[in-house]
């Protein structure tokens, strides 16, 4: 719905060269088009769900030179594909990144600064790529030390893994293990899921054992904060992810409905919020975009509406076989870790308003 400016108060009528009508200034007897929300509460609205499409967080401070020019960005960002992220489908374009001859199996992908990069969780290291040219950047591969990782997260120019007792941090220029700063050995059993909100210095990682909970951290002291979703979250729970606009932690992995459940940053349940149905059983991962939940399942994503948490069947995309690997959005594009032939593949938006 858009309100039409012909249709306002004290506007000049449509007519060449103004053919939608014209702002009228006032000649001091109260004959100008009125400064109030009828006239103007679209165009700011306009600009908000700008900002929303394609994934910008306003600063909240004034535009220009010093605090950014984040309309811009934002209107550079949709004529880019950045718009299909959230209002389009998936088709698989035939494109892959990385190959058997040096990758031995795809645990998590990861995008970063123009780069793919892959945790090889039998070859217990991470491998990196150009997500442009798909050439391997083996000066920047890194050893972990262990096997059995999990998930792979990077931020703050670091790279964070789940180990199978705790998360294992990186500097992501060496590739050199950080000790001091590894976190959650007294908390965790199983570290599975893994979402790093380095605004606000914090960590959510899904402990998949037990009663399955989310262990939330505090990364720069690497202390326990809080336990979440104790005894509500199914079994098993693989994944979570976490919206800091909108204080929500999604986390994922049911075998039954709701497969994917909500919580707020303080761990308080958010179940009218909850979604996932019989058709999402047991995801495997999760992405939020534009509106819209991303679920894998098995060789299948599904996605969901967030507001009304309906499944949008149109949008289903299936895979094809072994795709295990997690999966990652860049700027026009999505993608998904094969394990069948150990790389990722190109699933490109279709836009679709």
């Amino acid at each position: 719905m858009a309100r039409i400016l012909a249709n306002k108060t004290n506007v000049i009528a449509p007519a060449a060269p103004f053919p939608f009508g014209r702002i009228k200034d006032d000649t001091g007897s109260n004959d100008g088009t009125p400064v109030d929300e009828d006239v103007y509460g679209d165009v700011h609205q306009f600009f908000e769900k700008l900002l929303d499409i394609v994934g910008i967080t306003a600063n909240d401070l004034p535009e220009n030179d010093t605090n950014g020019f984040e309309w811009i960005e934002a209107l550079k960002a949709v004529d880019s594909d950045t718009v299909r992220k959230a209002h389009g489908d998936l088709f698989d374009t035939g494109n892959t990144i990385g190959s058997s001859v040096e990758l031995f199996s795809v645990g998590d992908v990861f995008i970063f600064n123009k780069k793919i990069y892959f945790l090889d969780v039998v070859g217990t290291q991470v491998e990196v790529y150009d997500l442009f040219t798909g050439s391997h950047l083996p000066a920047e591969d890194f050893l972990l030390g262990f096997s059995g990782a999990r998930r792979f997260f990077i931020a703050n120019n670091k790279a964070y893994v789940t180990s199978p007792t705790e998360v294992k941090v990186y500097d992501l220029s060496t590739g050199l293990n950080l000790p001091a700063e590894d976190f959650g050995a007294a908390n965790l059993t199983s570290p599975e899921g893994l979402f790093i909100d380095a605004a606000n210095d914090t960590a959510y990682v899904v402990d998949d054992s037990g009663t399955r909970t989310v262990e939330k951290f505090t990364v720069s002291t690497q202390t326990h904060v809080l336990t979440i979703g104790s005894g509500v979250i199914g079994s098993p729970s693989t994944d979570c992810y976490y919206v800091s606009k909108d204080d929500r932690l999604y986390v994922t992995g049911a075998n039954a409905a709701p497969t994917t459940i909500v919580f707020n940053s303080a761990g308080v349940s958010q179940s009218s919020e909850d979604f996932g149905g019989v058709e999402a059983l047991s995801p495997d991962n999760v992405r939020i975009l534009g509106g819209k939940a991303y679920l894998r399942v098995s060789n299948e994503i599904f996605v969901y509406d967030l507001a009304s948490t309906n499944n949008l069947q149109g949008e289903t995309t299936a895979l094809g076989s072994n795709f295990g690997g997690g999966f990652q959005f860049d700027l026009a594009n999505c993608w998904v870790g094969n394990n069948d032939q150990t790389r990722a593949d190109q699933f490109e938006f279709l836009i679709n308003f």
